[in-house]
């Protein structure tokens, strides 16, 4: 027989305000987040990895599926405020 999945879906609305960005900046951030909500990586260790700049054993990127930029703000001068 087959059995049925259950998913236990819930909605988030992650904010970021960057001055700018990398490639795939955004959904390692997530990533990284994502491993805190599951409980397989710790809120420590992220906030390590950030103060040591170290890409080794970098959090999985969060699926671009769901992603959405939303706005781009800019200044007076119509620049987004990179140098």
């Amino acid at each position: 027989g087959g059995g049925s999945a259950v998913c236990k879906c819930v909605d988030v609305r992650v904010v970021w305000v960057l001055n700018g960005a990398l490639y795939k900046m955004v959904r390692n951030m997530m990533g990284a987040a994502l491993e805190v909500v599951k409980g397989t990586g710790t809120a420590e260790e992220v906030r390590e990895r950030l103060r040591s700049g170290s890409r080794v054993n970098p959090p999985t990127p969060a699926p671009a599926k769901g992603l959405t930029l939303e706005w781009v703000y800019y200044d007076e001068d119509g620049e987004t405020g990179e140098d």
